[in-house]
């Protein structure tokens, strides 16, 4: 790389530069690169503008979900206003910069490029210091990422969330099967890195990120049984020796056999000989079969926690790999294989659906690399699973048509249903082999059966397969027609841009212009008013909010509200040249809980984004 000539620089940008040298002194430190997408909001103000063609509503009673066309850098400057500390969980698949695979300032950024680094890094920072607004503060984000820049977002996080609120860095074995012309190691994983708004110390924390233990499977079920016919149900045994050593808890043991046992050389019992004794007589230690072995304790299946504690290590067969993701977009947009060489399965989204949401309170989603728009799939996927209340909002931008073609089209279909030609497999039974499990394989092998002959005339085909200790058994039919809708509802919007406010006309045509984002903010898209240029009315079955366009049409509103549903809160935008409350003119409507001044609500979130973008 090539020295730079300092001298050309202005004393402005020299104090920048010395300012950040001596700002940084442990983490990441690289040559910000400029970017016309940031530095546009510099002379132009982001909003929305909905395309009301793309509208889907299938039940008013489901969450409205929203897909936004767009840079996401623009997007997320206005979700800066509609939704900050509104979203519970951000999951996010960015560019890896591998070469080729993003774009800056309008040109692919090439593997050979020398900044590519620094402006993968600029381009990172921005979004997530705009991201991390958005999220309450139970709120958490999962971020997939490979080799090529894990290290580097790792310390970028760390920056953003701060390091007591990282997580887990997580593997995702995203292949199936090793690549054999590899120079040296077969890339078989990817990273899922997880930081937390607020991370808690403890589990018994009250506030912060909450992570959901995982559904029990039969698989871990089965390894439970009642060999001695106990009343309180299956169990399984652990070790009752321990490696931290007590003189106290080192005593011999005598087994119903008469046989006298010791712990391990270094090791000691679990409990006392008091607490064994306890123990033995409430039928929780286990001799063996023919009461001669070392003792062991029962752990009964009655006893132990309803979910299960994640781990890091993800396997394909629990949550996908990228064939299997390629497989469910071609099922479902045939020609849409060819732009996405490396889609993520639903599989793997819906896992972390189920560790960072629940189904037994509502909460929002957001995906600012939407792309071929997994996400969407999976939440409402996993809504239809669990009866959940989720809501999604994606964001990608329009290049070669993904948002149109691509994303727009699958979250259509996988709402409506979609007919489809070929074969569809279905997932019909899959068990791993463990050794534990050889003594179970009759009663696997008559599940197989089973479930064989219960599905024999469902389906053209059925296959079984035995693979990496995997036994599954699938079902496939031929010229399926229609594949059923999952149900929801879906608005589309599109960035787009007014002037920068230096005048009071610049204001009104703010205000103009606003009426999709305060929508938005507020969850209320149904019409009681629209259309007008002097007010405007929405609903929903909670709430309405009243945009005044023109001060001069307060009391023309007011007689508007009057008549509406008395027991529903109404939230109040009114034009004003600056920060004015109209509270003392509302007074008389009891359901007003919430009056604020337009443009200067939406001007005071986006100052507080260009300050913080000069820092």
């Amino acid at each position: 790389m090539s020295k730079k000539d300092y001298s050309k620089y202005s004393k402005e940008e020299l104090i920048k530069l010395i300012k950040g040298l001596e700002k940084q002194r442990y983490g990441l430190v690289w040559e910000d690169k400029p970017e016309e997408v940031a530095d546009r909001c510099s002379t132009e103000l982001p909003v929305l503008v909905e395309d009301k063609s793309k509208e889907i509503i299938t039940d008013k009673n489901l969450p409205t979900n929203i897909l936004i066309e767009g840079d996401n850098y623009h997007a997320l400057y206005t979700l800066n206003f509609t939704h900050k500390k509104k979203i519970d969980l951000i999951i996010i698949d960015p560019p890896y910069n591998i070469g080729g695979d993003f774009m800056y300032n309008d040109k692919i950024v090439d593997k050979e490029d020398r900044y590519r680094h620094s402006k993968w890094l600029s381009f990172m920072k921005k979004r997530l210091q705009l991201a991390r607004n958005l999220l309450k503060d139970t709120g958490a984000i999962f971020i997939t990422i490979d080799d090529a820049e894990a290290a580097h977002l790792k310390v970028l996080c760390d920056e953003i969330f701060l390091p007591q609120n990282f997580i887990a860095q997580i593997c995702w074995q995203k292949k199936f099967s090793p690549q054999n012309d590899a120079t040296y190691f077969s890339d078989m994983h990817d990273f899922v890195l997880v930081y937390a708004k607020k991370a808690k110390t403890k589990k018994t924390d009250k506030g912060g990120f909450n992570l959901f233990g995982l559904e029990r499977t039969e698989e871990m079920n089965d390894r439970y049984s009642n060999p001695d016919n106990d009343p309180r149900g299956d169990w399984t045994s652990g070790d009752f020796s321990v490696k931290t050593y007590s003189e106290e808890y080192d005593y011999s043991i005598t087994t119903p056999s008469g046989r006298f046992v010791h712990p391990p050389a270094g090791y000691s019992w679990r409990t006392s000989f008091q607490r064994l004794q306890e123990m033995i007589a409430d039928n929780r230690i286990w001799f063996g079969e023919h009461g001669n072995n070392v003792p062991r304790i029962k752990r009964f299946l009655s006893e132990v926690k309803e979910d299960v504690t994640p781990t890091t290590w993800w396997t394909h067969e629990k949550v996908g790999h990228n064939q299997e993701a390629k497989q469910e977009l071609k099922q479902i947009l045939p020609d849409a294989e060819a732009v996405f060489d490396t889609p993520k399965p639903v599989r793997l989204i819906k896992r972390i659906l189920e560790l960072a949401t629940s189904p037994d309170k509502p909460s929002v989603v957001l995906d600012f690399f939407a792309g071929s728009g997994t996400t969407a799939h999976a939440v409402l996927e996993q809504n239809d699973k669990d009866g959940g209340k989720r809501q999604f909002i994606l964001v990608t931008n329009n290049e070669s048509q993904i948002a149109s073609n691509i994303c727009y089209p699958r979250i259509k279909r996988a709402i409506g249903g979609y007919d489809y030609q070929g074969n569809l497999d279905t997932l019909l039974f899959e068990e791993k082999l463990t050794l534990a499990k050889l003594k179970k394989c009759e009663k696997i092998y008559s599940k197989y059966q089973e479930i064989r002959q219960l599905n024999a005339d469902k389906y053209d085909e059925l296959k079984g397969e035995l693979k990496n200790n995997m036994v599954k058994l699938w079902g496939a039919k031929k010229n399926l027609t229609h594949s059923p809708g999952l149900g929801g509802n879906l608005k589309y919007f599109k960035t787009d841009f007014v002037p920068q406010v230096l005048t009071d006309n610049d204001k009104r045509v703010l205000v103009a212009r606003s009426t999709e984002l305060l929508c938005l903010a507020e969850g209320t898209f149904d019409p009681v008013r629209q259309n007008k240029k002097d007010f405007a009315i929405f609903e929903n079955a909670h709430q309405y909010t009243a945009i005044i366009y023109d001060e001069d049409a307060i009391t023309k509103c007011k007689k508007a509200m009057q008549k509406l549903d008395g027991s529903k809160p109404i939230s109040i935008y009114v034009f004003s040249y600056d920060y004015t409350y109209y509270e003392d003119d509302f007074e008389d409507i009891s359901n007003v809980v919430k009056i604020k001044p337009i443009p200067e609500a939406i001007l005071n979130v986006y100052r507080k984004i260009a300050k913080y973008k000069k820092r």
